[in-house]
């Protein structure tokens, strides 16, 4: 018997005196192991349940947190995603962009054009012609527009030809489809384009660094592909000479204020020039507020930062866009322009002076009488005391390039300020900064001074003083830093004998004195508008009355500016003779 089974046997009291207990006991023994063994089954049992209701719960769990994960990762990049893809983009840059070509005054020029295409009825007819000019020193970008009508001599391939600048690109494009029997497209193009660059560049002063090209269909893809672009439209546009199919007409319209524009609307938005569309003038400022909309849904909605829709873009791009930039330039451009806001561009154009008949604002441009051109319309530049045709023009984007601040109707931080005895001095002044975009603060009368200054009121970062110095290389006035004191004065302070400043209809009046000797004394008025001499013979004895009921009067009465340029006795000289001539056409 074993060891055991005798010991709890004779715990319990028992004796072995038959063989029926000995196999009793076995029994129970055995009926007790059984029992141990299966609680033991149930225990493992429960423990394999148990621990498949804990990974299911730690699976769920996992899986809450994953969502909830989701969603704030996906609120933060909606909130953050401008942020995310500029840094994206920073660091792009960093490791795979290549620095853009520059000019000695860290300015890079790019050409933007624009035209029908292969398949559209106006073909390679370039449209749309914008300088647009990034300058790595102020982080600011500038958009001058060419207008179509601007009448220029160019070279395609030796071959001397003249007329509208939209045509310089069709003819370029033309030789080598006709002439060189050629049908690569972009191969075309990227013949075509040092031909329109060389022209622009003649025009502008500075060398085109790169070109971009896109035809309508592609302007209409890639806004469709990005759902559209946000323009406040300023003004209600109804033009009932749209161009529709096969040369025939068509009405646009569309509502004055916020407005989403699909790829076809925003097309008409850009291309229209009839009615209440502004002419060639207004479309070319509306090509400019596209194109900052355009960039602004580009980098802002976080499509850029979609595989899909990126690769939908490029296969666009590949299609109807061509520039002579490399990826890697590309991605420094784009880098360069993410964060530029409407403040750090500025949008300017040349227009002629039936175009600027109220503020003479970006008066550069004439309309000849159309029977020297067969018919046709166009605009010429006006030369004013140069024999360089293109000078004002030129000077013109070097100003709103490296000075933006100075143009637009909402920047007004110049004042100029009379301090002689001859009248209209400084109004005269007044138009001819207000032709390059220049709008005063004030214009007024002051304290006689026999020296003309340009005065600058110190700032933080040094840029008042910067533009004062370049007003001075451009008008030739000493720049001093401005008093604590304005000596500025009411008619109380200036001397009686002083004219006061004349009103603006009255030197808008004013074209060219045909006799200088008059000058100061006699301002005549003689029409520069070929089609107004009925106007040329207004009565001197009324100018004056005019400006005696205007003396001591205030044009403007505005707060004080940055800068403020006095008008001395040394300036009467350059305004009898240089001045009052910034009206004359020399054809």
């Amino acid at each position: 018997m074993p060891f055991e089974t005798r010991n709890l046997i004779e715990k319990s009291g028992c004796k072995l005196k038959s063989k029926k207990i000995f196999t009793d006991l076995k029994k129970a023994k055995s009926e007790h192991y059984s029992g141990d063994s299966l609680d033991n089954g149930k225990s493992k049992n429960n423990k394999k349940n148990n621990n498949k209701k804990r990974k299911i719960i730690i699976w769920g769990l996992s899986v809450i947190a994953v969502i909830i994960g989701t969603y704030f990762a996906y609120s933060y990049f909606q909130e953050n995603k401008k942020d995310i893809l500029n840094n994206t983009l920073e660091v792009a840059t960093n490791v795979l962009g290549k620095e853009l070509k520059k000019s000695d005054n860290n300015i890079t020029n790019i050409l933007l054009l624009g035209s029908g295409g292969e398949d559209h009825e106006g073909g390679y007819l370039t449209d749309s012609l914008i300088v647009m000019s990034l300058n790595h020193n102020l982080g600011t970008v500038s958009m001058l527009s060419i207008p179509r009508d601007l009448y220029v001599k160019y070279t395609v391939e030796g071959r001397k030809r003249k007329g509208k600048i939209n045509k310089v690109f069709l003819d370029a494009m033309n030789h080598w489809k006709f002439r060189e029997s050629m049908t690569d497209r972009k191969e075309m193009i990227a013949l075509s384009a040092p031909v329109i660059e060389t022209k622009i560049s003649e025009i502008i002063g500075e060398n085109i660094d790169y070109s971009l090209y896109i035809d309508f269909q592609g302007f209409v893809k890639v806004i469709d592909q990005l759902g559209g672009i946000e323009v406040n439209v300023e003004k209600k546009i109804y033009d009932s000479l749209y161009p529709g199919p096969n040369f025939s007409y068509t009405v646009f319209k569309l509502d004055e204020g916020l407005q989403l524009l699909n790829g076809k609307t925003a097309l008409k938005y850009v291309r229209s020039r009839h009615g209440s569309s502004g002419g060639d003038f207004g479309r070319s400022y509306r090509q400019k507020k596209a194109i900052f909309a355009l960039k602004e849904k580009a980098l802002n909605s976080g499509i850029l930062t979609s595989p899909s829709q990126i690769k939908s873009i490029l296969g666009i791009i590949d299609e109807n866009f061509w520039t002579n930039m490399s990826w890697k330039e590309i991605l420094s451009f784009i880098n360069f322009i993410k964060n530029l806001d409407r403040e750090h561009i500025a949008m300017a154009g040349i227009k002629d002076m039936a175009s600027t008949a109220v503020t003479k604002n970006e008066w550069f441009l004439y309309t000849p009488p159309r029977d020297l051109f067969n018919g046709a319309s166009v605009l010429l530049p006006c030369r004013i005391n140069t024999k360089d045709k293109w000078s004002d023009i030129s000077f013109y984007h070097n100003l709103i390039t490296i000075a933006p601040e100075l143009v637009g109707s909402n920047k007004k931080i110049v004042s100029v300020y009379n301090t002689t005895k001859i009248g209209g001095i400084a109004s005269v002044l007044e138009i001819v900064l207000n032709r390059f975009s220049i709008n005063l603060s004030e214009l007024s009368n002051a304290e006689n001074r026999k020296e003309s200054v340009i005065e600058y009121k110190p700032d933080e970062t040094g840029r008042n003083e910067e533009i004062a110095y370049i007003l001075e290389d451009w008008l030739h006035i000493p720049v001093q830093v401005m008093s604590d004191t304005s000596n500025v004065n009411n008619s109380n302070n200036s001397s009686s004998d002083s004219d006061s400043t004349i009103t603006l209809d009255e030197v808008n009046s004013i074209c060219v004195a045909e006799d200088t000797n008059t000058i100061g004394e006699n301002l005549k008025d003689v029409s520069c508008n070929n089609n107004i001499n009925s106007q040329n013979n207004t009565n001197n004895q009324e100018v004056e009355k005019t400006r005696e009921n205007t003396k001591n009067k205030k044009i403007y009465d505005i707060n004080p500016s940055e800068i403020n340029i006095y008008l001395g006795d040394d300036y009467i000289e350059e305004y009898r003779d240089n001045i009052l001539w910034y009206r004359k056409c020399a054809y």
